[in-house]
């Protein structure tokens, strides 16, 4: 994307005095909205995903999205300091809140990115 094709955001911190009020709302009509935002534009698109007309079927988000299994938090925030991480007891194990087989592709089938003959497949 370039640069006008992006949406520049304030940030929250800059306008949380009183008297801001009027600054922020000169500010937003400064702000040039990209084409793509501009409710002319914005609109359709959002109602072709909703409806999911891209070509003649609509699109599974675990297509796009990969399920991920587990966590790395290690990975997300670095190694562990000195302090190991305290062992997790029942709260930790999530193993019974796991989403079933069954009811993915019932899901599936209920918002139409499955037939009953693509689900016996699976």
């Amino acid at each position: 994307m370039s640069p006008m094709d992006t949406y520049e955001i304030s940030d929250r911190e800059d306008s949380d005095t009183d008297d801001s009020d009027s600054d922020s709302e000169n500010e937003k009509t400064k702000k040039k909205i990209p084409t793509w935002a501009l409710r002319a534009n914005l609109y359709p698109a959002l109602e072709k995903q909703y409806n999911g007309h891209i070509g003649s079927r609509k699109v599974d988000p675990d297509e796009i999205f990969p399920e991920v299994q587990s966590c790395d938090l290690e990975a997300i925030f670095g190694t562990k300091k000195a302090k190991a991480y305290r062992s997790r007891a029942s709260s930790g194990n999530w193993a019974q809140d796991k989403v079933t087989v069954a009811e993915k592709l019932v899901y599936k089938r209920e918002m139409g990115f499955a037939t009953d003959t693509e689900v016996t497949e699976i």
